[in-house]
């Protein structure tokens, strides 16, 4: 497995996890790195996940791939804080 920070925005990165020739995107708050990643590394796009919405978020999904967004999710006060549609 490979972490790679991407640089996005300007004062943002995105992480790419790699396993063999597939990567899970997280935060991805610019699609244009994410693509350029993806072909300069020869990869496919598995996952994309998001931790935390932002003001971004619905509008570059569908742009990534792998993903859709289909309603937002709020996160219950809970130990593990996990994100309940």
């Amino acid at each position: 497995m490979k972490i790679t920070p991407v640089k996005a925005l300007t004062d943002n990165y995105i992480w790419m996890i790699q396993e063999g020739n597939h990567a899970v995107c997280v935060d991805p708050s610019d699609p244009t790195p994410v693509l350029e990643f993806l072909v300069r590394n020869r990869l496919m796009l598995a996952q994309t996940w998001v931790t935390h919405p932002t003001p971004t978020t619905k509008a570059v999904l569908p742009h990534c791939g792998a993903a859709t967004w289909n309603r937002p999710f709020t996160v219950k006060p809970t130990s593990k804080q996990q994100p309940t549609p």
